[in-house]
C-alpha cells in the first residue's frame, strides 16, 4: 500500500539529484504512473514534499492493490523493527573494522601466503581470485568446505543489522558507494520481486542487510544463501580447472618474483591505510543503534 510506496521512494532519495534520476526512481515504484509530472526540486526537502503529495494522490488506488504477494514486509523508519540487542552494535563494529584489518593483512601478505600457505590464505579471505589460484594446491572437499564457511562467516551480523536497524543501516551502504548508489537503489527496487535470486547469486554484506531489513525470514534467508554459496564454490572450482594453464603460469611468476611482489603489496596497503579511517564508520554505527533504541521507547 501507500506505506510501501513511501518507503521505496525514501530508499532512492539519496540518488535523486536531477530530474532524470528522479523520473527513473519514481517510475520504478509500483503503481506510480509514467505520466506523473513533477518539476525538478530545488533541494531534498522540496523533493520529499512533492513526492509525498504525488503518493497521497495515488495512495487510495495503490492501497487496494493486492495483486502481488507481500513476500517481504516493507521497510519502515523504525516502528516495525524490534529493539536491537545490546550485542549487535559492538558486533557490527567489530565485523566492519575486523574485516578491513584482515583484508589489509591478506592483501599485503598475499604473495607469500599464496606461495607457502594456500590453505591459510583461503581461511583468511573469501576473495574469489584466491580460490581460483589455490585450486591446484588444495583438494576439492577442503577448498569448497572452507570457502563456504568463510563466505558465510559475517552474513549473520549484516542480516541482523538489517533486521533491527532497517533503512538506517542501508543508508551507510549508500553513502559508502558514492556514485555507485544508483546500483544499490536498483537492487532495492528489484529485491521485493527477486529477493531469493539476488541472495542466491550475490549475498554481499549489503544484500544480507537488505534481506534483514525487508524481513526475509531467517530459515528462508539461510537456505537460499547456503545454496547459492555452495553453488558458487563448486562453480569456481570448475572454472579453475578450465584455466589451470594460466593459473600455473601466474603461480610460477609469483614464486620467481615473490619478494618483489610482496614489497609492492605491502607498499600499496600502507598507502591505503594512511588514507583510510574508521572513526566515521564506528560513530555512524553507534548513532544508528542509539536512534533505533530511542525509536522503540514508549
Amino acid at each position: 500500500g501507500r506505506a510501501r510506496l513511501r518507503t521505496q521512494v525514501r530508499q532512492r532519495r539519496a540518488v535523486l539529484t536531477d530530474r532524470r534520476l528522479w523520473v527513473r526512481a519514481a517510475t520504478t515504484v509500483e503503481n506510480v504512473p509514467d505520466s506523473a509530472n513533477v518539476p525538478p526540486p530545488a533541494d531534498h526537502t522540496e523533493l520529499e514534499t512533492q513526492l509525498d503529495t504525488e503518493l497521497d494522490r495515488i495512495g487510495a488506488a495503490s492501497a487496494t492493490d493486492n495483486s502481488k504477494p507481500a513476500t517481504d514486509a516493507a521497510l519502515s523508519e523504525g516502528g516495525r523493527h524490534r529493539r536491537p540487542p545490546k550485542w549487535l552494535a559492538p558486533a557490527l563494529i567489530s565485523v566492519v573494522v575486523g574485516l578491513n584489518l584482515l583484508g589489509w593483512f591478506v592483501t599485503a601478505a598475499a604473495p607469500r601466503l599464496l606461495k607457502d600457505h594456500p590453505l591459510l590464505l583461503i581461511c583468511l579471505s573469501n576473495r574469489y581470485r584466491y580460490l581460483l589460484l589455490t585450486r591446484g594446491q588444495i583438494g576439492a572437499v577442503p577448498q569448497v568446505f572452507i570457502g563456504v564457511l568463510r563466505n558465510l562467516a559475517s552474513d549473520p551480523i549484516y542480516w541482523a543489522a538489517g533486521w533491527f536497524y532497517g533503512d538506517r543501516v542501508l543508508a551507510l551502504f549508500r553513502q559508502a558507494m558514492g556514485k555507485g548508489d544508483v546500483i544499490i537503489a536498483k537492487t532495492e527496487g528489484w529485491f521485493h520481486r527477486f529477493g531469493d535470486v539476488i541472495v542466491f547469486i550475490t549475498p554481499s554484506p549489503f544484500v544480507c542487510a537488505l534481506a534483514g531489513a525487508t524481513r526475509m525470514r531467517p530459515l528462508r534467508f539461510w537456505a537460499v544463501n547456503l545454496a547459492g554459496t555452495v553453488s558458487m564454490m563448486i562453480g569456481l572450482r570448475a572454472l579453475g580447472g578450465t584455466i589451470q594453464g594460466p593459473i600455473n603460469s601466474f603461480l610460477h611468476f609469483n614464486e620467481r618474483y615473490n619478494k618483489i611482489l610482496l614489497g609492492i603489496s605491502i607498499a600499496a596497503v600502507l598507502y591505503v591505510i594512511f588514507n583510510a579511517g574508521f572513526g566515521g564508520k564506528v560513530g555512524k554505527v553507534r548513532a544508528i543503534d542509539e536512534e533505533a533504541r530511542q525509536a522503540q521507547q514508549p
